[in-house]
């Protein structure tokens, strides 16, 4: 990653999590008919990333709508949409707080259309943060288990990070003030885990992906 966007994005008070997410977004196209999911307000950042084209219409849902616009849904329940009827589901930053996350993920599989993907993003190495609640981190082989076990194929999952230092140091800079200082401990932090990424390559404790903040999550109907 580029110093420059990465200060750019983490002085506006978003954490290198979430600037590693909205990243990885840009590889991803949208088309047709979608939901985001627990889209809160429906306008979270991620969407400014996303590739869609022209036919492109997303609807948000949320147990707790902060905006008129916003559908109330609870996700841990049978969803009151009919089977096969969406192009595309977003599942951004939710899926750690149902605690029927299989439930959730089944009733995803079911209002899909065939060939319909499911798009999301699940923290790791995270601190704990209630929206209401906080229940569960995910495994790249946890994740890869649980979309199967309810359908979905050609499942693709991206860690994102960049190894022991940085993970460590992303845990205290949404403490520090002012940001400046926080970019900078970031920046110095993914440089010499990309230095011992070079240098240890054949030790698999080093490998960025042991020590991933997220995960990006694309998973086919």
């Amino acid at each position: 990653m580029e110093f420059w966007p990465l200060y750019r994005e983490m002085s506006r008070g978003k954490s290198l999590t979430r600037v590693l997410m909205n990243q990885s977004c840009r590889k991803v196209t949208l088309s047709g008919t979608g939901l985001d999911l627990g889209a809160g307000s429906g306008e979270a950042s991620y969407h400014r990333y996303f590739q869609k084209a022209p036919d492109t219409r997303v609807e948000a849902l949320d147990l707790y709508p902060r905006e008129g616009a916003v559908q109330e849904v609870d996700l841990e329940r049978h969803l009151p949409l009919p089977e096969a009827s969406q192009d595309f589901l977003l599942l951004m930053n939710v899926l750690e707080h149902v605690y029927n996350y299989a439930g959730c993920l089944a009733e995803c599989f079911r209002i899909l259309r065939p060939g319909g993907r499911l798009v999301g993003a699940v923290p790791f190495l995270h601190r704990v943060h209630p929206d209401p609640d906080d229940f569960f981190r995910y495994t790249q082989s946890a994740l890869q288990r649980s979309l199967e076990g309810a359908g979905f194929s050609s499942v693709q999952i991206e860690p994102l990070g960049f190894g022991p230092l940085t993970a460590s140091v992303e845990q205290f800079t949404h403490l520090v003030r002012p940001r400046p200082v926080a970019v900078v401990a970031t920046a110095a932090a993914i440089t010499v885990d990309r230095l011992l990424n070079r240098l240890f390559r054949a030790r698999p404790g080093v490998v960025a992906a042991n020590y991933p903040l997220a995960y990006l999550f694309v998973a086919v109907k």
